[in-house]
């Protein structure tokens, strides 16, 4: 697995990244296997899998190649580093080989927290007279998006 555009930093108002995976069978028989990819966060908890593929085969000495596969974080993710993870093996217990890469999610400058303080205090200003706040939709830490390449 291989990260385009080296090394990954997402703002903190959040951003897409994309990577390309090959798998390659070394043996001299076809090979029977699932593939998944996951996130390991900041706080070592795994997000995922954002992509999982269960009971692909290979070819003896077979490649499988996907480009262009891409992944969202969005603002809400906490800042810090990330790593990718690819799996080839039996999901999810079972790895037998794994690629990784690590990107980075920048914190909240101090001029990004102070203008969210102020449009929060906007926000409860106008919805006063109302006498109740809604509170926004909260995003999900991490989002994948679609991927147009298919690990299978």
């Amino acid at each position: 697995m291989t990260p385009d555009n080296a090394p990954i930093t997402i703002p903190a108002s959040g951003g897409t990244f994309t990577y390309d995976v090959a798998v390659k069978n070394y043996e001299t028989t076809a090979q029977n296997f699932d593939g998944w990819i996951d996130i390991l966060l900041p706080d070592s908890s795994v997000f995922g899998p954002v992509i999982l593929r269960t009971g692909l085969q290979l070819a003896a000495s077979g490649t499988i190649i996907r480009n262009d596969l891409s992944q969202t974080i969005p603002a809400a993710a906490p800042a810090g580093t990330y790593i990718m993870r690819a799996h080839t093996g039996v999901y999810p217990n079972d790895t037998g080989s794994l690629s990784t890469f690590t990107f980075e999610k920048s914190a909240a400058t101090a001029q990004n927290s102070q203008l969210g303080t102020r449009s929060s205090k906007l926000e409860l200003t106008r919805h006063s007279s109302l006498r109740s706040l809604r509170t926004p939709s909260i995003p999900q830490r991490l989002s994948a998006t679609s991927c147009e390449g298919r690990v299978s």
